[in-house]
């Protein structure tokens, strides 16, 4: 029988990232995306017109409450429980991808982030607070990070890391949506320029952790939603 089709192919490698591609057509996201925020998906980089205006952010934290924020996780993580139906569909579709990814590119057992952590650079601001490596927010260093974007991400508004640990060397992760970027997020040093494009970068990221090197710490919370950093909570298997 001919081979299928692979759900997520690689398209280059380079400063130990890991850029990939997925059939859009099978993971939605940038679809559902735009369902919960009313727009056309074409419209996503424009979520922003005629809606609240932020102050820069400057201080990790500051910047995960906003509107978006709270209509991305009223989907995805509603306090009251009850996942909306594009919020369904988008995490049994990033279920999905994880698994692939597990399947294609990491090819060992483990645990991975139980709901995507949502991000958008608005035009004039940045997405995170400032510059960090994800362990100064409590992370364990043995995790991996996986950016997906929504809307385009370029420029000044895509994510800058450095290539190895201390270089200090800023280039961009720059994708597209229908790809994503698997790279040391917990060890590299990242950072958001100021967004001059005039068009908003939404997208999402997450994280995964080797069940083998997985160790209960119960008094760690992650910095932005006070999620206990825990299997069943911040972590899950999938299977």
């Amino acid at each position: 029988m001919p081979r299928q089709t692979m759900a997520v192919q690689l398209l280059n490698r380079s400063y130990g990232r890991f850029h990939y591609k997925f059939d859009v057509r099978s993971f939605n996201f940038s679809e559902l995306a735009a369902q919960m925020f009313h727009c056309h998906p074409s419209e996503l980089p424009q979520v922003h017109r005629g809606k609240q205006q932020y102050l820069t952010f400057d201080k990790l934290g500051t910047e995960v409450d906003t509107i978006y924020h709270q209509i991305f996780y009223g989907h995805v993580n509603p306090k009251g429980g009850c996942l909306t139906a594009e919020g369904s569909e988008f995490l049994s579709k990033y279920y999905s991808l994880l698994k692939a990814l597990v399947e294609e590119h990491f090819k060992e057992e483990l645990y991975v982030q139980r709901i995507p952590s949502f991000r958008i650079q608005l035009p004039g601001n940045r997405a995170i607070g400032e510059p960090h490596r994800d362990t100064d927010a409590g992370h364990r260093p043995e995790e991996t990070n996986v950016f997906l974007p929504i809307t385009p991400a370029y420029d000044s508004n895509a994510l800058w890391a450095e290539s190895t640990i201390g270089k200090g060397d800023f280039s961009s992760l720059s994708a597209n949506p229908g790809e994503l970027i698997i790279w040391n997020g917990a060890n590299l040093l990242h950072m958001n320029k100021i967004n001059e494009t005039g068009y908003s970068r939404v997208s999402i990221d997450f994280r995964v952790l080797p069940i083998k090197s997985y160790r209960d710490r119960p008094n760690l919370f992650s910095l932005s939603t006070r999620t206990p950093m825990q299997l069943g909570h911040y972590f899950i298997e999938i299977k």
